[in-house]
């Protein structure tokens, strides 16, 4: 997040999205972007982070002990 990180960046190659996948049981599945976004979404719920922009939460940051970063953001 200090770094201009946001859930934007939080992504795969493109290609994961668009090639399938070949040998091995997973033969021919590929990813859906739909489905990454909703896993993203769910990892970020259970962090305790914005889902909207993957940064921890004000909650999240003071249960850890974190206050300082919080008044910073």
């Amino acid at each position: 997040m200090r770094e201009g990180f946001t859930r934007d960046d939080d992504t795969l190659p493109a290609r994961i999205f668009m090639q399938p996948l070949q040998g091995g049981p997973s033969e021919g599945w590929r990813l859906e972007k739909a489905q990454f976004s909703e896993a993203l979404s769910e990892y970020y719920r259970q962090a305790g982070w914005a889902v909207d922009t993957g940064v921890p939460t004000r909650e999240t940051l003071e249960r850890l002990g974190l206050d300082w970063v919080a008044d910073r953001l």
